[in-house]
């Protein structure tokens, strides 16, 4: 939803947060205050913005499909587009666990 509204609305945010759908049993997100929602979306932002860095660094041309907060522990997960997914620490921002993804289409 940053996408959508903008980096640094987070008024706007919480409120599209209790309005919308998608959030209307996640009773966690719909209760944090506005800061927290701030933290969290910029912690995310900087996560997803370092492994970019570092996918540009192994001189790779994918980049972060996707990323996500654990809804108990202090973790990020996230996935570029080459089938590894990517377990973060969230207080330190390193890297915790790579797990490797067997796909067949």
């Amino acid at each position: 939803m940053v996408h959508k509204l903008g980096y640094g609305n987070w008024d706007e945010l919480k409120t599209a947060f209790r309005t919308s759908p998608l959030f209307r049993f996640d009773w966690f997100v719909k209760s944090q205050i506005t800061q927290e929602l701030a933290r969290r979306c910029d912690t995310l932002i900087r996560l997803v913005e370092r492994e970019n860095q570092c996918l540009k660094l192994e001189h790779s041309d994918r980049g972060v499909n996707w990323a996500a907060f654990h809804p108990t522990l202090p973790l990020i997960v996230s996935g570029p587009s080459d089938c590894q997914v990517k377990i973060w620490r969230m207080n330190d921002m390193c890297l915790y666990k790579v797990v490797h993804l067997l796909v067949s289409f």
